[in-house]
């Protein structure tokens, strides 16, 4: 090895600060309360096992399959400490926020009349239906705000594809994203409900977490993930794939019927 490359070896490594690799810590170091610098995020059922805060919730469906719908039904038997599929509310003074990036006004109003909300003061909304990027600082500041001032358990961010303006099958990207909502999350101690597009499979073929659209980023991190899909009118399967905290009947699916009246 020639003198001069030898040196410039030496000083890279010179250069490098005193502690370049993590710290080992011991277990109960690890498990000790204190340990990280980021909170623990509060654990708390809004909606039994279905929905619970400090976790990531993901419902997956079809364009038109009822995601929305479905998330509306949610949050009715939340504030009201009512039932939903076997699950039953928190109630109380529990606030929740919206974030709508896709129905217009009229459809919120229809939702909104369908599950007795229109009242509620317990549910705010944000409708912004072109989109927002949270990978931008300026309107993620924004939006972190609303949810620093508001105290909520619950935030709904619908759908996932119009939360940034990047490509979601683009890995980096979706993993910035994901970092941000987990941080917030695990910072102000709510449960995080990310409704999500789903391809549409032709007749026959098995409706599975494969057919999520998207980075697998989007589901990776989940602690909860169910799938949507129409059988008829009126008539809903709803799948569980994947429930990391427990409470759920994992790869097990149960028949949903909807009547608007």
């Amino acid at each position: 090895m020639a003198s001069d490359e030898a040196r410039q070896i030496v000083a890279s490594i010179a250069a490098l600060p005193e502690d370049p690799l993590p710290q080992t810590e011991p277990l109960r170091a690890i498990c000790a309360a204190d340990f990280y610098e980021i909170p623990t995020p509060q654990i708390e059922p809004l909606l039994g096992a279905l929905v619970v805060r400090g976790k990531r919730h993901i419902l997956a469906a079809a364009t038109g399959d009822g995601k929305t719908t479905m998330v509306q039904h949610m949050l009715r038997a939340i504030v009201h400490g009512t039932d939903f599929a076997g699950f039953t509310g928190i109630g109380g003074d529990v606030r929740v926020l919206v974030v709508d990036l896709e129905q217009t006004v009229d459809d919120i109003q229809r939702l909104l009349r369908e599950t007795e909300l229109t009242t509620c003061t317990q549910i705010d909304y944000v409708h912004a239906p072109d989109g927002i990027d949270l990978n931008d600082e300026v309107e993620a500041g924004m939006l972190e705000a609303i949810i620093r001032e508001g105290g909520y358990a619950l935030v709904v961010l619908d759908p996932a594809y119009k939360m940034h303006s990047g490509d979601s099958n683009d890995e980096q990207d979706t993993m910035r994203l994901m970092r941000r909502l987990d941080g917030w999350r695990s910072k102000y101690g709510f449960a995080l409900m990310i409704p999500m597009h789903c391809r549409k499979l032709p007749a026959g073929v098995r409706f599975t977490i494969n057919e999520v659209f998207g980075s697998t980023t989007w589901v990776r991190g989940a602690e909860t993930i169910l799938g949507l899909q129409i059988l008829g009118e009126g008539v809903s399967r709803l799948h569980f794939w994947k429930a990391r905290s427990g409470g759920l009947p994992v790869r097990a699916h149960w028949d949903l019927t909807l009547h608007r009246d």
